[in-house]
């Protein structure tokens, strides 16, 4: 299995939800290829060197923050929990990926606010070599489906009865 390129979301837990300040959301880049897994039994104090290297790839507090779009520390919410790429856009010219990251609001809006998504446009050197686009198709829903059946039951009805 090909892990290289993988992510690691850190949160505090502070944000929208339990009116505190967020004071870290960020996205780290980690890479699983060549880390052996370590027994920690019975280890206590820094585990630092079993740790698997990672760097910061994005820090979503900030970046809302500094975006001067009126979002504060108390804004965002405490549960940046969904992360995934979208599909790809062009921006004068430039290809860029589009890496859509959403909260968990436990279906509680009245504390945690609304379902919230940001989407951010990284770049290949952004993500670096090990990055893979994925093939994205339309997936219909079923209730076109449902729409469309309907609308053929109704023709049919109707070139049957001019029929008669």
């Amino acid at each position: 299995m090909e892990l290289a390129g993988s992510s690691v979301d850190e949160r505090d837990g502070k944000g929208l939800g339990d009116g505190s300040s967020a004071a870290v959301k960020k996205l780290f880049k980690i890479d699983l290829n060549d880390v052996a897994a370590k027994e920690i039994t019975g280890k206590s104090g820094d585990l630092s060197a079993f740790a698997v290297p990672k760097s910061e790839f994005l820090d979503i507090r900030k970046t809302l923050v500094d975006a001067g779009i009126g979002i504060t520390n108390q804004l965002i919410p405490a549960k940046i929990e969904g992360i995934s790429f979208g599909q790809d856009v062009t921006i004068n010219g430039a290809a860029f990926h589009t890496l859509w990251v959403t909260n968990d609001n436990d279906f509680v809006s009245v504390v945690a606010g609304a379902s919230q998504f940001f989407v951010y446009a990284v770049s290949d050197a952004d993500l670096g070599t090990t990055f893979q686009a994925q093939a994205i198709a339309a997936v219909p829903e079923p209730g076109g489906y449902a729409l469309m059946a309907a609308g053929l039951a109704a023709l049919v009805r109707t070139v049957r009865r001019r029929r008669r």
